[in-house]
């Protein structure tokens, strides 16, 4: 299928969920959409002029499009139609994108497409988005002690931390396949499709985990710091979660070294891959050099502004102190370079 006929395919789509909807086709349609389209948000509207405009230049070029393009247009199309069937003229409908179509279903079966709490700590959870695979590992409630005895590093006192929700974490660093087909454009320094994505910003981070959130329906996030260092130790109580050498990608010269393909080291107890090493991984949490000493035991999260933000796990460049389940690192949100990256949770629909 060229780039034209997929782009086509996708659009048809659309119409097919409009015309279940308003039981019309063609000029019928367009009215019918027409007359709601002030009911509908601004940037929806906007959204729908650029998708007719796409697949009119589609229709009337005879060259394939750039692939950037068809990833925006299927990046759009969904967040149309997340859009649209929150508002009253698509009432009773709901949409959902996943892997190179738009599914139509009603609203009682769309519970069957949330992902519910896992029950074993590592259980694995697999959904497909544009044809790509997102392997997550349930994190389950449960307690542990979070920080180190040294405060070089800000990671001091060890305190008690208790997180009262599971959650399902991505069971590796979000890769480049995944960020370019959600996002359309790869900022990698280093490329290759199962590399880790570095070289973006914690706002960066932020509109990739609203656009996935809004591709899925369901909520997806930064891990908080506790979140990830509990799913780093996955239990163990060490410098590390296992043998740093047989697990993480570090000490590397900048000169000749790089990222790696995520998944090549051994992963930890609860199936979780380069938590040490390979890339920098942003949190949701503000840095503060002395939170641990006055964070709540529940759940803690920093949400007190400062300049700069947390990051976890080390990268291919970093010491192997730099690379502990403890080690604390920040950034400016605002900050790009080839060893910062991240990974995302996604929370269970009860949660939600």
């Amino acid at each position: 299928m060229t780039p034209i006929e997929e782009i086509l395919k996708i659009s048809q789509n659309l119409e097919q969920i409009l015309q279940n909807q308003y039981g019309a086709t063609g000029r019928g349609l367009r009215e019918k959409v027409d007359s709601v389209a002030d009911q509908l948000p601004e940037e929806t509207v906007r959204k729908i002029g650029k998708l007719a405009s796409m697949r009119n230049k589609a229709t009337h070029e005879n060259i394939e499009l750039a692939n950037e393009r068809i990833a925006a247009f299927k990046r759009i199309t969904g967040e149309v139609l997340v859009s649209m069937m929150l508002y009253k003229p698509l009432e009773g409908v709901q949409t959902v994108a996943t892997s190179r179509e738009m599914v139509h279903f009603q609203p009682n079966k769309s519970e069957s497409m949330k992902v519910p709490k896992g029950q074993q700590p590592g259980e694995r959870k697999v959904l497909t988005v544009d044809g790509i695979e997102y392997a997550f590992r349930w994190c389950p409630p449960g307690e542990f002690m979070m920080g180190d005895e040294f405060d070089e590093y800000d990671c001091c006192p060890i305190h008690e931390v208790k997180l009262t929700r599971g959650f399902w974490l991505l069971e590796t660093q979000v890769t480049q396949a995944m960020w370019q087909s959600v996002m359309g454009k790869n900022p990698s320094y280093f490329n290759g499709e199962q590399n880790p994505v570095e070289n973006v910003n914690w706002k960066d981070c932020q509109k990739y985990c609203q656009q996935l959130s809004a591709i899925l329906s369901q909520r997806i996030q930064l891990p908080t710091e506790a979140q990830w260092e509990y799913a780093c130790r996955a239990g163990t109580t060490g410098n590390y979660a296992g043998d740093l050498d047989s697990m993480a990608w570090c000490c590397e010269d900048e000169g000749i070294g790089s990222t790696h393909p995520v998944a090549q080291k051994k992963p930890n107890a609860w199936g979780l891959y380069d938590m040490h090493g390979n890339v920098w991984e942003w949190c949701s949490d503000y840095y503060d050099n002395y939170y641990y000493d006055r964070s709540p035991v529940n759940d803690p999260e920093n949400a007190t502004p400062s300049s700069i933000r947390v990051a976890r796990g080390g990268s291919w460049s970093a010491d192997a102190t730099a690379c502990q389940s403890a080690y604390r690192e920040s950034f400016f949100p605002g900050n790009r370079y080839e060893g910062l990256g991240f990974r995302v949770v996604l929370v269970p629909c009860q949660d939600e």
